[in-house]
């Protein structure tokens, strides 16, 4: 009951939880990749991927899609960190 002239079947409000500042590394499944996201300025796009690599979009969804470029997938987008796009290039390299 919110006030005393509220009906009884009305249920109160609950409170917000506080903000926190790590909200999107905690998304972040392993503690290792958590650290990995602070370090870099930011997630880049598939977009980003391709232009880096020269390649088209298509190609970098078929990397991830095979598991060869880990990627994060938040909502509806795929990102990748910059050190995983660092670590297949040497994979590919080598």
């Amino acid at each position: 009951m919110i006030t005393e002239t509220d009906p009884g079947g009305v249920q109160p409000s609950e409170g917000f939880t506080a903000k926190t500042k790590d909200f999107v590394t905690r998304l972040l499944p392993e503690s290792e990749r958590r650290d990995a996201y602070r370090e870099c300025d930011r997630l880049l796009t598939v977009k980003d991927v391709a232009k880096q690599l020269g390649v088209c979009s298509a190609t970098v969804y078929r990397l991830c899609d095979r598991g060869e470029l880990p990627y994060l997938r938040i909502v509806d987008s795929i990102r990748i960190l910059p050190l995983d796009l660092v670590a297949y290039l040497t994979r590919a390299r080598s």
